[in-house]
């Protein structure tokens, strides 16, 4: 605990130090002379005063600080609900302080969301369990006394571990049962490694251990994730580690698949004023499908990409300027499609194409059913796709190959032509997922194809490997104000201008598609020279 006091310390200090000192610009010297003297500053005009590199640390150090917080306050709710197990009755810390369970209690003293305080308690549980498992492996203990044998292991297996002969002569009583497969997830948020809601990401995202991914597997991917996580956002974190269950446990993929299948509804309902109300719950692929529907029907107002037509850009004015709010428009899209079918006219509705639900598959003979990893992806998903859906779009939509070396790199159009075709901007949705920007969610149809080199300033190539997808704004952003984005083979860069970064520190950028990851994967294990394939399913669901 004393590590912790001490972070502790060393972060809050940053952050008083900062709002007192005297790094003060011009401009906030400025802004703050209009107060009298004598008069004490208020906390918004203490950091007003802040230089611009002073205010960026400041945010940085109450965040590092705030996160220290969280991790104690998330210690202490794991003991909370510890004295407030259901089995103390009334008698237990959160009953005698007037409420249900320990995520009431800790929501009343926080003031934070159910949510958010269900969250400190799972993960302050799990910190508990991890403490007392370590607790057990220094002292050959548990908390009810010695340990025995069969909570361990066989005395082989013990004697196997440790090198001794397996008959207790090496002065030990028992040996202790395996630390948690979320070690290395509780360690890391222990240490000031990982904040209390990374960890906790990555635990949703893994899940729990299975009849088809044991413990000892979920503990390495854990700790894979860990060293993962110091380069990713949290926002990030969870897709990252729902790609490794996948990866880890493909036969789970099925029964998830099924469960969310079945688990499909649409419910009506009439609320108090009479009023006809609908509730939807959608499968995997339904889902991919609504989503990409409205977002392509609403695409001017979601941020879509440029690059239109005039007629095109028309269209854009008219829907920009509808008096009808987004929720109503996505309600008149769904009737539209439903009133007109399969003959959907999609000049007046979509605009520009359907909606189409594709399928990412890295092609693998050796393999059962000749894919890799024995999984797919929906385009614009982080959900996994198990073998017999892949099966099923194959009948329906056929394949599209694309053809890459062995680090990953499409094998391409030169400068025939200044911007994408539509089939390369179909690899590049398939390979990126979406817009690049580290965080940005934007899913892949509603992105630009940007030109690493510029087509006119840098004389660039439309080829598919010098070519990322960005978002409307982050396209605009990287223009405007002197972002570059590099490559280094199939890696890609994002440098930031000296404003930003006085170092230029490039940043790595990571791929939104699970897909493209495990075809890298895959790619990178064949022999020098020969040419990994990708087929990337094409329209196969059509409104």
């Amino acid at each position: 605990m004393l590590a912790n006091v001490e972070r502790l310390r060393d972060t809050t200090s940053r952050v008083c130090a900062a709002l007192t000192c005297d790094n003060a610009d011009s401009a906030g010297e400025n802004r703050g002379s209009s107060r009298a003297s004598a008069e004490e500053p208020t906390l918004v005009e203490s950091i007003d005063l802040l230089a611009d590199e002073v205010l960026a640390r400041l945010i940085s150090d109450a965040s590092r600080a705030r996160a220290e917080f969280d991790t104690v306050l998330t210690a202490a709710a794991g003991v909370a609900a510890k004295r407030s197990e259901r089995a103390l009755g009334h008698s237990g810390l959160a009953q005698r302080n007037g409420h249900q369970n320990a995520v009431r209690f800790v929501q009343s003293l926080t003031g934070a969301s159910r949510g958010e305080a269900a969250r400190q308690v799972r993960l302050g549980g799990a910190m508990g369990e991890v403490d007392a498992a370590e607790r057990a492996l220094r002292t050959g203990e548990g908390p009810e006394g010695p340990l025995a044998v069969e909570d361990a292991g066989t005395a082989a297996d013990a004697a196997e571990r440790d090198g001794s002969d397996g008959d207790g002569r090496d002065g030990s009583t028992s040996n202790p049962a395996p630390l948690p497969w979320n070690h290395p997830i509780i360690t890391a948020v222990s240490a000031g490694v990982l904040s209390p809601a990374a960890g906790d990401a990555i635990a949703r995202g893994l899940g729990e251990p299975s009849a088809t991914c044991d413990s000892e597997t979920m503990r390495a991917a854990a700790a894979e994730l860990v060293e993962e996580a110091k380069s990713a956002h949290v926002d990030e974190l969870f897709g990252l580690a729902r790609r490794m269950r996948d990866e880890i446990d493909p036969a789970g993929v099925q029964e998830r698949w099924q469960r969310r299948y079945e688990n499909r509804s649409w419910t009506m309902r009439r609320n108090q004023d009479g009023q006809l109300t609908a509730h939807a719950v959608f499968d995997d692929e339904s889902g991919v499908f609504v989503t990409q529907l409205l977002d392509l029907a609403l695409s001017p107002r979601r941020g879509g990409p440029r690059f239109v037509s005039e007629d095109d850009r028309r269209w854009s004015d008219q829907l920009t300027a509808d008096p009808r709010s987004n929720e109503q428009l996505a309600l008149d899209t769904v009737m539209d499609v439903l009133r007109s079918g399969a003959a959907v006219d999609t000049s007046t509705t979509l605009r520009t194409h359907r909606p189409a639900v594709r399928v990412m598959v890295t092609r693998d003979d050796d393999a059962p059913g000749g894919v890799a990893f024995g999984i797919g992806h929906y385009e614009g998903s982080v959900d996994a796709v198990p073998l017999s859906v892949i099966d099923t779009h194959r009948c329906d939509g056929g394949t599209i190959d694309v053809h890459t070396d062995r680090a990953g790199n499409v094998l391409d159009l030169g400068r025939e032509s200044r911007l994408f075709t539509n089939r390369q901007r179909l690899v590049l949705r398939s390979r990126d997922g979406g817009c690049v920007w580290p965080g940005c969610d934007r899913p892949a149809w509603a992105t630009e194809a940007h030109h690493n080199d510029g087509w006119y300033a840098d004389h660039g190539k439309t080829d598919i490997a010098d070519g990322v997808l960005l978002c409307r704004f982050h396209h605009l952003l990287l223009h405007n104000n002197g972002w570059k984005i590099s490559r280094d083979g199939a890696q890609y860069f994002l440098t930031p201008p000296k404003s930003v970064d006085p170092s230029r520190t490039p940043i790595p950028l990571r791929t939104k598609s699970p897909g493209w990851a495990y075809h890298r994967r895959l790619a990178k294990q064949r022999p020098p020279g020969e040419r990994a394939t990708t087929p990337s399913r094409g329209a196969l669901a059509e409104a």
